[in-house]
């Protein structure tokens, strides 16, 4: 404490600090699960330890609370806190002379940041996806009737209003839908399956076409209704297993609310389809901005996985693929078996998970085979060989390694044990 005091006091001189001007276009996604943990973040870093300054219902959902209310709030904060192409320009910083704590330091560039994105609050909220994203409805509507009126009426600036008009309403229509439906998610789903639902959607990649949209529109209403009557049927049956009645009970609840969550979720994102394909369909060739949108839309890379114990691992193309194999596995199969799964690393061709062994063609990220922990007795190498003992009588399987992959799998193997071991005890 003393060391990070001493840290604290000690005094800095910048004889310049110059960060240059900056214009962003912010499309942000929230879900009330990764909104209440970074709020809860912000505060613990500002050294409160507690969440404060927040209306009661977010303060719950920020502290993780339970309950309707929390739930509610959790849904509210989804819905409201996603933007679409919100413009913020950062204006230019310059420091010179400056003299004292990294503590001060940190508190005037935080305040020159917080003053720019304050001055800028209407057109972040104009941005809203909850209100329709007003403001490129409006710019759209300027364009059309510039066009339409700026060097006299003509029928190809009608037409340029006319689908400057149909883009904006049907954009405006998709992201009002879509705020819609990931506020029910976010309210009638548990928080790992709104979570899988937000990483499918973000990896889905825009609808180029009406066509496009009326097709995953259909299959999203399909989905709905069908994932909704499976889990009325088998969720009780699971709780029941678990916990006997009390698990029946809280399966009923948790079966009969994603009856009704998930075919209206379904329902929603189908009109939320339909919309964003007309609006493709609409936008004329020169649309720059929804071209810029959709190419934004494209994943670059996949995306950062997550470890054991849920953390943010450093990234690798391989870690990602890997990752990648495993949320395909929870979502295509619907697999209830691989949803507490977590990864703990990968060599040869295996996933490591806490819970199972997956072997992963890489090339199709398709499942091979699949192998319980709680099946496996002990793992031995022999030369470029895993042998993986199974208990119960069952025969053993061998995995054939390259070099020291077998000593790596063997330690991930550990590992993966060890850790089921403390979460059991």
């Amino acid at each position: 404490a003393a060391v990070a005091a001493a840290r604290a006091d000690r005094q800095l001189i910048v004889r310049s600090l110059l960060v240059r001007a900056l214009r962003v276009h912010l499309t942000v996604r929230s879900s009330a699960a990764g909104v209440a943990a970074l709020v809860a973040a912000s505060d613990r870093l500002r050294g409160s330890g507690a969440v404060h300054g927040l209306p009661r219902g977010l303060a719950f959902a920020a502290e993780g609370s339970s309950g309707p209310i929390a739930s509610l709030a959790g849904s509210l904060l989804c819905a409201v806190l996603s933007l679409t192409r919100a413009p913020l320009a950062l204006s230019a910083l310059g420091l010179s002379g400056f003299s004292g704590t990294a503590a001060q330091l940190r508190a005037l560039v935080s305040a020159h940041y917080a003053r720019c994105v304050e001055e800028q609050l209407p057109t972040l909220l104009g941005s809203a996806d909850v209100l329709g994203n007003p403001r490129q409805l409006l710019l759209r509507l300027e364009r059309g009737l510039n066009d339409a009126l700026g060097d006299g009426p003509s029928a190809d600036g009608g037409l340029s209003l006319l689908a400057n008009a149909v883009t904006g309403v049907s954009l405006s229509a998709s992201l009002v839908t879509s705020s819609l439906a990931n506020g029910v998610a976010e309210l009638g789903f548990g928080r790992s399956e709104a979570a899988s639902r937000s990483d499918a959607l973000a990896v889905r990649g825009p609808v180029r076409s009406a066509g496009q949209g009326i097709s995953m529109a259909v299959e999203s209403v399909a989905q709905g209704a069908l994932t909704g009557l499976t889990g009325l049927m088998l969720q009780p049956m699971s709780g029941a297993q678990r916990d006997g009645f009390g698990g029946f009970a809280r399966g009923l609840f948790s079966g009969v609310t994603g009856a009704i969550a998930r075919p209206l979720v379904g329902a929603i994102d189908a009109a939320s389809l339909v919309a964003e394909g007309l609006a493709a369909s609409s936008a004329t060739s020169q649309d720059d901005e929804l071209q810029v949108f959709s190419a934004l839309q494209r994943r670059a890379r996949l995306p950062r996985a997550f470890g054991a114990h849920g953390e943010v691992v450093p990234y690798s193309q391989a870690t990602a693929l890997f990752a990648a194999a495993l949320e395909q596995l929870r979502t295509s199969r619907g697999d209830a078996r691989f949803q507490h799964d977590r990864l703990v690393g990968h060599a040869a061709g295996v996933l490591v998970t806490t819970c199972h062994l997956i072997g992963i063609d890489q090339a199709t990220l398709g499942t091979r085979w699949h192998l319980p922990l709680s099946l496996l007795a002990f793992a031995e190498v022999r030369g470029c060989e895993l042998l993986l003992h199974l208990s119960r009588g069952q025969s053993s399987r061998t995995i054939r390694c390259g070099g020291d992959q077998a000593n790596a799998l063997r330690a991930l193997v550990a590992q993966a044990i060890a850790l089921q071991n403390v979460h059991h005890s």
